[in-house]
């Protein structure tokens, strides 16, 4: 269990992710008695023939979650994901910041469903004050919606391009889908159903989902209604994103990487850079895969003007064991363009998306 793993626990990977030897020693000596439930001998110990060296068979039982605490509190091992709480996922990462929208059919804009969809706009609202009262920093919808409008950042005639604009500049790590069902019944009872989706806003993964029905109550008003769902729905919900957060400790988070020619730079990503003459094109992607969680990433596209990345999964920490984020990220690919290649650059930022432009 501590160096191979077993067959049916833990994905059978090993216990211990970090050696201690002094541990190990003193664990085999006579603190594993402390772990072992019960045991029994299903063959007596038989001498190997011509080593000084016998062979037995014996069933242990053990008691393994308080094992598994120990190696834990001992930095052996890091916390099982099933065990992650979300105070767990505040240390490691900072919880994301989340912008609830209303379910949008294909033939609808945001704009016309906070006009005209009263139901939605209710669930959206009760939702969010849900979130706050969990501790978890919201973007507005509407008022992010309203603000985008008025600088004039949508195409009042494409309703999917309204929403990849608030989507992607709305500073919010994780975007709530919510829908809402009702079944409204003054002499049976009401009740509604929450349907909730929470996505990656860099990535488009999805993180969690539920949908449920509330139980019946003695009322017509749909914002107690919505209310009840948000007491008995949220607080899953949420711990169902932190746990898929949680993972990123050790699968790395995503971040979207968009580099592009200036209109003023005399260098394209086909240009040889740097003092052995390397495309450059390829010296950013050898740094991707190096700095890179486990070296994964996806590049959606490549043309002499512009390199996309639409994926990167990138570590929680950085070598020193400081948070790393998309900002971090950026500012380290950048850095090394300018000082190490010699290729003058800048950086923007939105959300999770890094724009660096040749200059």
């Amino acid at each position: 269990m501590f160096y191979r793993g077993i067959s049916g626990y833990n994905n059978n990977k090993p216990l211990i992710q970090r050696n201690n030897q002094y541990y190990v020693d003193k664990f085999l000596d006579n603190r594993y008695t402390m772990f072992v439930r019960s045991s029994k001998t299903l063959s007596e110990p038989e001498k190997l023939s011509d080593t000084k060296q016998y062979k037995a068979q014996v069933e242990v039982s053990i008691l393994i979650k308080a094992l598994v605490k120990d190696l834990v509190f001992e930095k052996l091992m890091d916390n099982p994901l099933s065990e992650v709480t979300m105070e767990d996922t505040k240390k490691e990462i900072g919880l994301p910041s989340i912008m609830v929208v209303p379910y949008k059919k294909e033939d609808e804009s945001y704009q016309s469903i906070l006009q005209n969809d009263f139901d939605r706009r209710m669930a959206v609202s009760k939702v969010q004050d849900g979130f706050n009262q969990l501790g978890v920093t919201t973007v507005d919808f509407e008022g992010r919606l309203n603000a985008m409008w008025r600088s004039m950042d949508f195409n009042a005639n494409t309703a999917d391009s309204d929403e990849k604009s608030l989507l992607m500049n709305s500073d919010a790590d994780v975007y709530v889908i919510v829908d809402i069902q009702k079944d409204i019944s003054s002499t049976e009872g009401s009740r509604v159903s929450l349907n909730m989706k929470a996505y990656e806003t860099a990535s488009g993964n999805i993180l969690a989902s539920r949908q449920e029905w509330t139980n019946r109550f003695r009322t017509t008003e749909l914002d107690r209604l919505c209310v009840y769902a948000v007491e008995g729905q949220l607080k899953g919900f949420l711990d169902d994103i932190a746990l898929n957060f949680a993972r990123t400790i050790g699968d790395g988070t995503s971040v979207v990487l968009h580099i592009a020619k200036g209109p003023q730079s005399k260098l394209d990503l086909n240009s040889q850079v740097g003092p052995q003459k390397y495309i450059l094109s390829s010296l950013i992607r050898r740094w991707v895969r190096a700095n890179a969680q486990d070296g994964r990433f996806h590049l959606r596209g490549l043309v002499p003007e512009a390199m996309i990345f639409d994926d990167i999964k990138i570590p929680s920490k950085d070598a020193d064991g400081l948070p790393m984020n998309a900002a971090q990220f950026g500012d380290n690919l950048l850095f090394y363009l300018n000082s190490e290649v010699g290729v003058p650059c800048e950086m923007k930022l939105d959300g999770k998306t890094i724009y660096i432009t040749l200059n």
